[in-house]
């Protein structure tokens, strides 16, 4: 017997959602500060937390009935669907505090007008910094 069985006192307690848990919270942070939807292949987060011990037999099959049993990682996954190749991709739905939500200001293309040679702008930049300095 494993020592959780003995500390653990509940037994509906899984530790396959727990790891899940931990792999779907790092993959959001991890897209925190991008413009990128956070995403994923479903092979991918399987392999995942696999590796976490205690969830060596997770599988698709697993995540998809945890994601319709737990309200929890439902908080947390968008969507489970295929992509145009037919590659199933879990949609995450992002952290509070990302970039989610402002939006992205799109440079105006650069005209001939506005090009600068590299030696001015180098010299501008250079003579801020002095301002900056004194």
């Amino acid at each position: 017997m494993r020592a959780r069985e003995f500390v653990v006192e509940d037994n509906s307690v899984n530790p396959a959602v727990n790891n899940l848990l931990t792999a779907l919270d790092s993959l959001r942070n991890r897209y925190t500060d991008s413009n990128e939807e956070p995403r994923m292949r479903v092979d991918s987060l399987v392999n995942m937390v696999r590796k976490i011990p205690g969830s060596e037999m997770f599988n698709v099959d697993t995540l998809l009935s945890i994601y319709d049993k737990n309200p929890t990682i439902r908080n947390l996954i968008k969507d489970v669907k295929d992509d145009v190749n037919g590659i199933k991709i879990v949609y995450l739905k992002p952290a509070i505090g990302s970039n989610d939500n402002e939006v992205e200001i799109q440079d105006e293309p650069e005209t001939p007008s506005k090009v600068q040679s590299p030696e001015k702008t180098v010299d501008q930049m250079s003579k801020r910094a002095l301002n900056r300095r004194l």
